[in-house]
């Protein structure tokens, strides 16, 4: 292969041993590699070499203040574009791999997390030059806070799925009460910080909006297709399931879907959500659809809407489908009953996949680059593919994220503009509190952009990383948290032994 030298220097005995091997040496405290053969004489594992190499990337990527890249030594912050650049200028096509070992960042099975040591050097790095210490310090102590939220931390799985559905309706709720408010009216109202707790909406407080409605119908459907598929020994139709379930969810709104006049007796959230004030702030696309005599599908779409209501409802589909190309897939088509764009639908694959990825442990960075990889192969994909690497993007330019850099990515009411403001969001987060806040002080729609971003959130933190001043006061807590359980234990291999029991088939019979 063609070689480039790339990143920081080495002694010139290392750099030609690596390069004699066809390799190429690129950092002081690990050397990468870029070969198109005798991967396997080097590593045992060519695809997890390949996570590291793109995870000492990201590192470098988080690390704006110069003392803490220094204190990281990162190897460049556009380390992934420069080796793309080589592989492709080489010609060696798929056969290029690329291989990091690393000094900085420690691994352990199920996450990735920056060294306690290197940390430790990145804050009093940060603090040691200059007047300003009290402000170098708290920008490298940001940093760090930073990089640890983009990374996957050791959590319990089950507290995962709680903290998604759970994340997704705090985010929801926060939003509910300033959604179609300008960020200066937000701050007039609230103060310079904008909304830190709940406001009134729909005649209470950390009120869920049809977001965590259509949700819950979502994991409804997934598990009602899961009971199907364990009793007759035969994989369910989970489309079949799901657009029935909408059609339960538009006779809460007090409207009746043509094709599905009678969808079943009220199922589980039917129970759960119906009444008097059911209705909240149905988007137009999804009760127009849903009354409609046809489904919409990716081939032969109903309308022509990218609205974010395709992408904010599928949280569900990556919990339960761990497998990116199916999860992308399916919740494709989930968003395709009602929306017709290929922004939208593709916005809602995309959303899936990082729910799925983030389940099978890895940080949301990396979740971010391989879904935007598999986008762009995709017809139609280009909006949805550009939102992601816009989000990514973000990381680079802020030290202080702001909802004005927020706003920059949009206001959120069609498909890509609520995921990339949910992902960057997610992505700059110190922590749960700091992520969904951002996500909602916006002008624009910030209950949808709460609730994707608060999913994201409640993934990589748990749900124990929720405030529990919001948690107390969030409609239907518990019943959100039973159904996130329920989620779990279908989706685990171990899963819980009550699954297909009594109680089990009482609340999600597969008919």
């Amino acid at each position: 292969p063609r070689h480039r030298f790339l990143g920081w220097p080495m002694d010139e005995d290392d750099v030609r041993a690596a390069v004699d091997h066809g390799h190429e040496t690129l950092a002081k405290d690990g050397w990468l590699v870029l070969a198109s053969d005798g991967l396997t004489d080097f590593v045992d594992d060519p695809a997890g070499a390949i996570r590291d190499a793109a995870m000492f990337a990201i590192l470098a990527g988080h690390a704006a203040d110069p003392d803490l890249q220094d204190a990281l030594r990162p190897t460049a912050v556009r380390l992934v574009d420069d080796l793309i650049d080589a592989a492709c200028d080489g010609g060696a096509g798929d056969n290029v791999a690329v291989v990091a070992l690393r000094g900085t960042v420690e691994s352990w099975d199920g996450g990735w997390r920056v060294s306690d040591s290197d940390e430790a050097e990145a804050r009093r790095q940060g603090s040691a030059a200059g007047d300003d210490k009290d402000l170098r310090q708290a920008s490298a102590a940001e940093d760090a806070g930073r990089l640890r939220s983009t990374h996957a931390v050791d959590l319990d799985p089950a507290d995962r799925f709680r903290g998604c559905l759970l994340g997704g309706a705090i985010g929801d709720a926060l939003g509910a009460g300033i959604e179609h408010d300008s960020l200066r009216r937000i701050r007039r109202r609230f103060g310079p910080d904008g909304l830190v707790d709940p406001a009134p909406a729909y005649g209470r407080d950390s009120a869920i909006t049809d977001d965590t409605q259509m949700t819950l119908f979502t994991a409804e459907a997934l598990l009602r297709t899961f009971t199907r598929a364990a009793e007759r020994g035969v994989p369910g139709d989970a489309v079949w399931q799901l657009d029935q379930a909408y059609a339960r969810w538009l006779r809460t709104q007090g409207e009746r879907s043509l094709r599905w006049p009678n969808p079943g007796d009220r199922s589980t959230v039917e129970r759960l959500l119906a009444g008097p004030d059911a209705r909240r702030g149905p988007g137009r696309t999804c009760i127009a659809a849903m009354r409609g005599s046809v489904a919409g599908t990716p081939d032969e779409p109903t309308n022509s809407s990218k609205g974010c209501g395709g992408v904010m409802r599928v949280a569900p589909v990556g919990l339960m489908v761990e497998d990116l190309d199916d999860a992308m897939g399916l919740a494709h088509r989930a968003a395709a009953l009602t929306h017709g764009h290929p922004t939208g639908r593709y916005a809602a694959g995309a959303f899936a996949g990082l729910i799925a990825l983030l389940r099978g442990g890895a940080p949301l960075s990396i979740a971010v680059a391989v879904v935007a990889e598999e986008l762009g192969y995709a017809e139609g994909a280009d909006e949805t593919c550009e939102a992601l690497i816009r989000a990514r993007g973000l990381l680079g330019e802020a030290i202080a994220p702001s909802a004005e850099l927020v706003q920059s990515r949009g206001e959120g009411w069609v498909a890509d503009e609520a995921l990339a403001i949910g992902v960057s969001c997610a992505l700059l987060a110190r922590d749960f509190e700091h992520g969904v806040l951002l996500a909602v002080n916006h002008g624009g729609d910030s209950d949808s952009t709460g609730a994707i971003a608060g999913a994201l959130l409640g993934m990589m933190f748990g749900a124990e990383a929720i405030p529990e001043r919001w948690l107390d006061g969030l409609e239907h807590a518990n019943e959100i948290a039973d159904i996130a359980d329920d989620l779990h234990a279908a989706a685990s291999e171990d899963g819980d032994p009550d699954v297909l029991g009594e109680r089990w088939q009482a609340r999600w019979p597969a008919e």
